[in-house]
C-alpha cells in the first residue's frame, strides 16, 4: 500500500479537467494566487514593515554617503562612515531576520505544495505560451516544454514559477511591502 502514490490517484481523479490546459493554466494561477496572498497577509502579520522601511532607508543613505567617501576622499566623511559602519552592519542583519521570518514559516509547507503539484502534473505541458519560442531556442525543447499547435507548451514548474514571481510581485506591491520584496 502506497499512500503518497494513492493520494496523488486520488487527486488526480478528483481534479480530472483542471489537470489539462487551459484549465491547469488557470488552476495554477489560482493556486499561486492564493498562496501569494496568505504569504503577505502573514508578513504583514509578522513583521513591522514601517520600520524595516525606516531601517532600509538608513541603510540606503549610508550607502550613499560611502560612495560619496571613496569618491571625493575626504577623511573626515570617511571617519564618519567607518564611525556608522558597526551599527549599519548590525541594522541589516536586523532587516535580514525580518525578512527570514515569513520564510521560515512558509518554507516547507511551500516546499510539499510544490511537490504534491508536480506530482499531479509531471512532465505534461499545462500552459501554451502562444509564440514558437522553440525556433528561437531550441534547446528549450524538453527542458521547459515542447512545441505543440498553436506555440510552446509549458510544463507545471515554469508555468508556476513565471505565474508565482508575477503574481506574487503584484501582490506584494498591492499590499504596498517594498522593503519586503523577497518573492515567497
Amino acid at each position: 500500500m502506497d499512500l503518497i502514490g494513492d493520494l496523488i490517484t486520488g487527486l488526480q481523479g478528483a481534479l480530472g479537467p483542471l489537470l489539462a490546459p487551459p484549465l491547469s493554466m488557470l488552476f495554477i494561477m489560482v493556486v499561486s494566487l492564493s498562496l501569494a496572498i496568505l504569504s503577505t497577509y502573514v508578513t504583514i502579520k509578522l513583521t513591522d514593515i514601517e520600520e524595516v522601511s525606516a531601517k532600509m532607508e538608513l541603510v540606503k543613505e549610508y550607502d550613499a554617503k560611502l560612495r560619496q567617501a571613496r569618491r571625493t576622499m575626504d577623511p573626515i566623511l570617511l571617519q564618519e562612515v567607518m564611525d556608522s559602519q558597526q551599527r549599519i552592519m548590525r541594522i541589516q542583519s536586523e532587516v535580514a531576520m525580518a525578512r527570514m521570518k515569513p520564510s521560515c514559516l512558509f518554507y516547507i509547507p511551500f516546499l510539499i505544495i510544490f511537490w504534491l503539484l508536480s506530482s499531479l502534473f509531471g512532465a505534461s505541458v499545462v500552459a501554451v505560451i502562444p509564440f514558437n519560442i522553440h525556433k528561437m531556442f531550441p534547446f528549450f525543447v524538453g527542458w521547459l516544454g515542447v512545441p505543440v499547435e498553436g506555440g510552446f507548451g509549458v510544463y507545471f514548474w515554469v508555468w508556476y514559477i513565471m505565474t508565482s514571481i508575477s503574481i506574487g510581485g503584484f501582490i506584494r506591491k498591492f499590499a504596498n511591502m517594498g522593503a519586503l520584496a523577497s518573492p515567497m
